[in-house]
């Protein structure tokens, strides 16, 4: 009997392994349980291939009765039974002469009983024979063994495709489709893989149509939900098994279908009514139900075609309210009990089923569909605050703050909803916004008589108003909340308001203040069982140590931080805290530290969806690469931080991030890039009142003055250059605080002043101060054809070997003796350096910066200039290039 189509077995090691170590344990009966689709029989004939024993494969799919179990079995056998005698004792004799030591029945679950029953009797005809049974369903038979086969992986192994992966992949190239490994649609193609969940009869099905259609146009639909269950074989095999349920078992499955991310049994029990334990655990034995912890759930084709069900059996309506209802008491418990280390990772279990209950309550028009659709939204509050992504938040609470105006609704749960959106607006960046819907949330609750509930508003809206640099109301904000939650005797909401005291204090520049309310409000939290906010806490106390210059201080601040966010679950917040220590580290000295801790926290805060705080950490990334040595690397990373904060309607961290741009364009010697850069902020600054950026612009000029110094230099115009330079070194003097217009609390208020300033002193440090020795100037020697370099102090280098870089002095060399001061664009450039390979912008761009990087390394570092979107060779400094084309004694 030919066992399979020929097509390659792929994945299941482990549960190949698992079963052959059973058998050799000595167990008689092994059960292969498994939902439709998922892979059973095709297991058990790679068993039956690769078993040196003596295996049998014999399928029941066709067996209704014991009559059908022998005719299945005995045609597996190949053997024929006499007319006379018991058919079922005739096979068991007929086990003990074979040389069969493993038997396989396939498909037997329309046939439990009897099969059950016919195994009992084997087992004791043939005592060395062993049986593997595949079925949906457990056979419940004394001294079985179950194993319950899964969905291939889905997780990548290391640079090996995941099972699902590589199922796909080997089907599609069997239909006629191959694909590279560095081929664009490879991402489609683990989108497909991924939606079909791992289900290998699924994966066998779509191969096809992507080898027809291509994996873009298949991941669409699939994305859209379209014509799943019209795999024909899919839909077969779903409706065979629905066919085996009891109508109660139906009617129970049809329901289920109204959770979209699985659910517990205490969800299931509101939604199935009567018996729900038991008709869950019948669907369980079928395999159509999974179970994982204390969640059950489904395959995507299950859920579907028990949708189909409940529409045809006109339950959808009711059975839809009894889910919205059980989840909006369930979220409204939730937030009461939001500080518990249990309700985040419970909250994200739930984030789909909130979602579409909220849809599902909307969508009734009624006064009472809306007002649950507000306690539904409440309990997702504390969910996307922590995890995000608030954009999407934003947009449902949008729809349902203006379902409950159409209602006329204006209740506490309206303020609170009000609140939460003020909040998503607020980390949105929308910071008027956000004010506004905090202000008529205060309204609300003030008319409402609520005065815990209005002190709790009131504290989101200093924040607010502070974010928005109205620093005067936030302060009166808060103090006027502080009063609130001292006359409730409100302990956490007294915490909340020192904690909102201690950020105004620290974004207008008063750091003893704001270290001594953080650590007050730190306390209060940690006395009550706050965890998460001593963790927010934590990290804003450990940002003023850092500008206080307490580094080590501000390390543990953000240690204790970093543990609460972790225990507490609280992703967005553990990312920014990441970021903080990254920023630690750097200001200690620590580059390498500090971009390993960047990394981490960057990708997290990009998923998440917070443009603002990925392109302020990015912007302190770069600063750490500066400090490592790679300033074109530096520069081109905060310029693309810049392109993303900038309009954005953040207008204080766009000309933060402008000004140190301009500081590290000038240390590249690309003068007017730095002035654009500089001059822009500078126009921001005259409508915004920051604090920080009248320390930072002119610690940023100060960079920018020495750059021009070196270019006066180059130019000959040593006197120029010295005059500039002195007078950088009394600009900086006058920040320090050693001239008469001196603020010496800026640095120790801002730890983003501190860099600026650090990064200045270090370039007045190696800054020239007078003229170049009498002998003249650094004479730098190019070969013709860039095979060599011959530095100012007489070391060779060789680029016999570095075939690019030969060709980038080369071509640098030519266009300054044909048109000196003019430079050759990075993107010629490029395709001059790498002629034959194809790549993104960004990588071209990145490799054009190392290889110049190396270029300056070999002496050129005063010589090789970045201008105007390109690079040259000064035509001022003396290079002596014998034989270049067209000026062959060029000594100029």
């Amino acid at each position: 009997m030919r066992l399979t189509d020929g097509t390659r077995f792929v994945g299941r090691e482990e549960d190949l392994g698992r079963i052959h170590a059973l058998l050799a344990a000595g167990e008689r009966v092994v059960t292969v349980v498994g939902q439709p689709g998922i892979g059973k029989t095709r297991l058990v004939q790679e068993l039956v291939r690769a078993d040196a024993r003596g295996a049998s494969f014999c399928s029941l799919a066709e067996a209704v009765d014991v009559e059908g179990i022998v005719r299945g079995v005995a045609s597996g056998l190949g053997v024929s039974l006499p007319a006379m005698g018991s058919p079922v004792a005739q096979l068991g004799r007929i086990l003990v002469d074979r040389p069969v030591r493993l038997l396989v029945l396939d498909n037997v679950e329309q046939v439990i009983a009897p099969v059950r029953e016919v195994l009992t009797m084997w087992r004791d005809f043939a005592p060395d024979v062993s049986f593997v049974v595949t079925s949906r369903e457990r056979l419940l038979l004394g001294g079985e063994v179950v194993h319950e086969l899964s969905s291939l992986a889905r997780e990548a192994r290391g640079d090996v495709p995941s099972e699902a992966l590589e199922l796909l992949l080997d089907r599609v190239a069997r239909a006629g489709r191959t694909y590279a490994s560095a081929d664009p649609e490879l991402a489609h193609l683990e989108e497909i893989a991924a939606r079909l969940e791992g289900l290998p009869l699924a994966i066998e099905l779509v191969a096809p149509r992507i080898a027809l259609l291509g994996a873009r146009t298949v991941a669409r639909r699939l994305a859209e939900r379209s014509d799943l269950l019209s795999l024909s074989p899919l839909r077969a095999a779903l409706e065979w098994s629905w066919s085996l349920l009891s109508p109660a078992e139906q009617r129970a499955l049809a329901r289920t279908s109204v959770f979209v991310s699985g659910f517990t049994a205490s969800a299931a029990e509101v939604v199935l009514g009567e018996d729900a334990l038991e008709l869950l655990q019948a669907l369980r034995q079928k395999s159509l139900l999974v179970v994982t912890g204390d969640r059950f759930g489904f395959a995507f084709s299950v859920r579907d075609l028990a949708a189909e069900k409940l529409a045809e059996m006109e339950l959808r309506g009711p059975t839809e309210v009894a889910h919205a209802r059980w989840f909006a008491e369930w979220a409204a418990a939730s937030e009461e009990r939001a500080d518990a280390p249990d309700t985040l990772h419970a909250l994200a279990l739930e984030r789909e089923n909130l979602l579409v209950a909220i849809q599902r309550s909307l969508g009734t028009g009624t006064v009472d569909g809306i007002a649950r659709s507000l306690r539904l939204a409440s309990g997702l509050h504390t969910l996307a605050w922590t995890q995000g992504p608030f954009d999407g938040y934003e947009a449902v609470l949008t729809q349902v703050v203006e379902a409950a105006e159409w209602a006329g609704l204006e209740t506490t749960a309206v303020a609170w909803a009000l609140a939460s959106r003020g909040q998503a607006r607020r980390r949105l960046g929308r910071r008027e916004e956000a004010v506004s819907d905090l202000t008529r949330s205060v309204a609300i609750t003030e008319r409402a008589g609520d005065l815990r509930f209005q002190g709790r508003v009131l504290c989101r809206l200093g924040t607010a108003l502070a974010d928005a640099r109205r620093f005067a109301q936030a302060t009166q904000t808060f103090e006027r909340a502080l009063e609130l939650a001292r006359a409730n005797d409100d302990r956490v909401w007294e915490a909340y308001c020192l904690y909102g005291l201690g950020l105004v204090a620290n974004e207008n520049g008063e750091a003893e203040r704001a270290s001594e309310r953080l650590d007050r409000a730190a306390r209060l939290f940690a006395g009550v069982g706050a965890r998460a906010m001593v963790g927010y806490a934590s990290v804003h106390l450990a940002t003023v140590w850092l500008s206080m210059g307490s580094f080590e201080q501000a390390l543990r601040c953000f240690d204790v931080a970093l543990a609460a966010h972790r225990e507490t679950g609280n992703a967005w917040w553990e990312a920014l805290t990441i970021c903080g220590l990254g920023t630690g580290h750097l200001l200690r000295g620590d580059p390498e530290e500090a971009i390993r801790h960047f990394d981490r926290g960057l990708a997290d805060l990009q998923r998440m969806g917070d443009e603002r705080s990925w392109a302020v950490y990015r912007a302190f990334r770069a600063l750490a690469l500066h400090a490592r040595g790679d300033k074109a690397e530096a520069c081109a990373d905060l310029a693309h931080a810049v392109d993303r904060v900038r309009g954005r309607g953040d207008v204080r961290s766009t000309l933060l991030l402008l000004a140190q741009l301009g500081g590290l364009q000038a240390e590249l010697d690309d003068v007017d890039a730095a002035e654009r850069s500089l001059a822009e902020a500078e126009r921001l600054l005259a409508g915004v009142d920051v604090k920080a950026a009248s320390a930072i612009l002119p610690a940023e000029r100060v960079i920018l003055d020495l750059a021009r110094a070196r270019e006066a230099e180059r130019r000959g115009r040593h006197d120029e250059a010295t005059e500039v330079v002195a007078r950088a070194r009394a600009s900086f003097a006058a920040l320090e605080g050693t001239g008469e217009s001196s603020e010496p609390s800026l640095e120790r208020s801002f730890y983003y002043v501190r860099l600026s300033f650090d990064r200045a002193r270090r370039a007045l440090a190696e800054a020239r101060s007078g003229a170049p020795p009498a002998e003249g100037r650094a004479s730098i020697t190019i070969d013709a054809h860039g095979r060599w370099i011959v530095a100012s102090d007489g070391r060779r280098h060789s680029l016999a070997r570095k075939v690019t870089l030969q060709r980038l002095l080369r071509r640098l060399a030519e266009a300054r003796s044909t048109a000196p001061g003019r430079p050759v664009s990075s993107e010629d450039l490029v395709v001059l350096g790498w002629p034959e390979e194809r790549v993104g912008y960004d990588a071209a761009m990145n490799r054009l910066r190392v290889a110049i990087a190396r270029l300056r390394q070999l002496g050129l570092e005063h010589l090789l200039v970045g201008q105007r979107g390109g690079y040259l060779l000064d035509a001022e400094v003396v290079v002596h290039a014998p034989s270049l084309p067209g000026d062959a004694r060029n000594d100029s």
